[in-house]
């Protein structure tokens, strides 16, 4: 399949990110890598797949998975998501790094957690969410909406619901996701960093310049 998707890359002149798996491992700069990929290389792996899943000479088994594939990539709500995957793994491995990093200081986690904390308190809005995931939408007309020349999927309408109340009904879900996310974050950092962010004793040891 490697081989297919340089095919593809070539075709819309870019020069593919090889995917990683991205289960069964917990470092999350490997997953920031994988977010990373998938949105650059989007046209590429969504015809590819879309090749496979139909005439790609292969199995059965891969054929389907391929399916499965190309429709998670053109759900409305998985790309939205993605969007605001790519700056939360940004954001959660650069504190990964700090820990993997032999030249931290308690002053340096001190610094990082809190900056962490900030941004996403930024994020931790509606309209900045809603924002962070049209990008790179367009709404062609009422019936069709696209992502970098690829139609997405909303899903099935009731009758009489317009395609874009259903777009903005699957958006709102995925920011009502994202909200939780965010808060949920900061409160796990407060829980697992306090010692860091109030504690006298740690404190006083922090280095200032």
């Amino acid at each position: 399949m490697w081989s297919g998707l340089r095919i593809a890359g070539d075709a819309f002149k870019i020069t593919i990110l090889k995917p990683q798996k991205a289960y069964g491992t917990r470092w999350l700069p490997h997953h920031e890598r994988v977010i990373t990929a998938v949105l650059r290389d989007y046209p590429a792996l969504v015809q590819h797949l879309g090749e496979v899943s139909v005439n790609g000479g292969s199995t059965q088994a891969t054929k389907e998975s391929a399916q499965k594939l190309t429709k998670a990539l053109k759900n409305i709500r998985f790309v939205a998501f993605l969007h605001f995957r790519d700056q939360y793994l940004t954001l959660m491995s650069s504190l990964s790094r700090v820990f993997q990093s032999n030249d931290s200081t308690v002053d340096c986690v001190k610094s990082r957690v809190e900056s962490i904390s900030s941004r996403l308190s930024q994020l931790a809005s509606s309209e900045v969410l809603k924002k962070l995931m049209h990008t790179g939408m367009i709404h062609i007309d009422d019936e069709v909406v696209q992502y970098k020349g690829v139609s997405l999927e909303a899903g099935r309408r009731g009758r009489g619901e317009r395609h874009t109340s259903t777009v903005d009904s699957l958006i709102q879900q995925a920011v009502d996701d994202c909200l939780s996310i965010c808060i949920g974050t900061q409160d796990q950092l407060r829980d697992r960093f306090s010692s860091f962010l109030v504690s006298k004793v740690l404190n006083a040891a922090t280095v200032f310049e």
